[in-house]
């Protein structure tokens, strides 16, 4: 795809849940974007915080969309490797997306397919899947582009 940047490094044997090596081996993730729709829930400051203590490497985007309370509450946080974005444009979403190494949110079809298309691995949990969620994290499982946790509350330090 002409969206897709070339990601350096080795292959890693990391794998998710099919197998499939992922990304860069060895390599320390920096980037990462947190999106779970339109209307993030409360629960992503949560996410995003501990991702924040547990890697001390990375900066992440959280894309809180129209939820204007969890945006006003991630600003004032005022994380030094946390950029905040409330309601984006689709082109604005696709930057972040471009710039990022990895995404962690919700399994909606829509935000998978831009995930794939940009080259990058979409981190879900198999916790509460919505109906339309399910065949999602079938494709995740089977095509090796993703990686399955039992929760996002917590991030295995191996991710």
């Amino acid at each position: 795809s002409d969206l897709a940047l070339p990601r350096g490094g080795e292959e890693e044997e990391q794998s998710n849940s099919g197998g499939s090596p992922i990304w860069a081996s060895g390599a320390k993730k920096t980037r990462g974007v947190v999106f779970f729709g339109g209307q993030a829930p409360m629960r992503v400051e949560q996410i995003a915080l501990r991702a924040l203590e547990a890697f001390p490497e990375l900066h992440l985007v959280v894309m809180c969309g129209g939820n204007a309370k969890l945006l006003e509450r991630m600003h004032a946080h005022a994380h030094p490797r946390c950029t905040v974005e409330g309601f984006l444009k689709p082109e604005q979403i696709r930057d972040h997306f471009l710039a990022a190494e990895f995404i962690i949110g919700k399994p909606g079809p829509g935000v998978v397919a831009e995930a794939v298309v940009c080259g990058l691995p979409y981190v879900a949990e198999l916790k509460r899947p919505m109906s339309q969620e399910a065949s999602v994290l079938d494709y995740l499982r089977v095509s090796g582009v993703g990686v399955l946790l039992p929760s996002l509350d917590e991030l295995p330090l191996d991710l």
